[in-house]
């Protein structure tokens, strides 16, 4: 997803849970996806880790954050494995 220019810096702890419900009430009828998201700065790349977690933890889904929208392009190219597919990555 891009979300390059949108402000996910000031999502509530709150808003994040309930988003990532939302998608992960879709597991079932669409199964386990692999989801990129590409984040204009720090402060969304913060709080789309925390948004993945809960979306990780709830639904199955595997999702990574990721600045750069090439990044998150490439990730989704490459072929699911346990190493790429980690819940929490370190900031490069």
């Amino acid at each position: 997803m891009d979300c390059t220019r949108a402000d996910m810096s000031s999502l509530q702890s709150g808003e994040i849970a309930q988003r990532a419900n939302t998608l992960s009430d879709m597991a079932s009828l669409i199964g386990r996806q692999r989801i990129a998201w590409a984040v204009k700065g720090p402060e969304d790349f913060r709080a789309t880790r925390l948004f993945l977690l809960h979306m990780n933890w709830e639904s199955g889904f595997v999702g990574r954050a990721f600045t750069s929208l090439p990044e998150a392009r490439e990730w989704l190219r490459q072929p699911p494995d346990s190493s790429s597919d980690a819940q929490v990555v370190p900031r490069p």
